[in-house]
């Protein structure tokens, strides 16, 4: 089969209309404003979430059956990136006097029981019709506006 390098001309009318827009890096912005926590194994468990205020950007609230109470966001990457548990080891040593819990924590494992399960985002600005149409301009008006910053990278 032979291999050809397609260019510009190549597209149907629709895609060069599509190649033509030019979206500004804004426009591609997102951030993270929820997790959906499971914690547990493959064959049982329980899920939770984890929940970024809107209304004021830097609080974060975990959600857990009827208990609602304050996150540190700075805790995300224990709770929801599963790997091997670093207190593992402490947490042995803190129940060393019981037998029973040692076996459960041993039979856990190093392996942390809590993965995230959904990562929720959403677009860092609010982009209307009128301001997508500013975002996903014609590449020929970009080129003649080059001073206006949303245009460039």
């Amino acid at each position: 089969m032979e291999q050809n390098n397609l260019s510009t001309d190549d597209l149907d009318e629709d895609r060069k209309v599509t190649y033509n827009k030019v979206t500004c890096p804004e426009y591609f912005q997102y951030k993270l404003t929820g997790i959906v926590v499971h914690m547990g194994t493959t064959d049982s468990g329980h899920y939770y979430s984890l929940i970024k205020e809107r209304e004021n950007g830097d609080a974060w609230f975990e959600f857990n059956d009827h208990l609602v109470s304050a996150f540190n966001p700075d805790k995300i990457p224990n709770e929801a990136f599963g790997g091997e548990d670093p207190e593992f080891e402490s947490h042995l040593h803190h129940h060393r006097h019981d037998q029973a819990m040692q076996q459960i924590i041993q039979d856990q494992g190093r392996t942390k029981t809590k993965n995230a399960y959904i990562l929720i985002y959403e677009r860092s600005e609010f982009i209307d019709q009128q301001r997508f149409n500013e975002f996903t301009d014609d590449r020929s008006i970009a080129l003649k506006n080059q001073g206006q910053s949303f245009y460039l990278s």
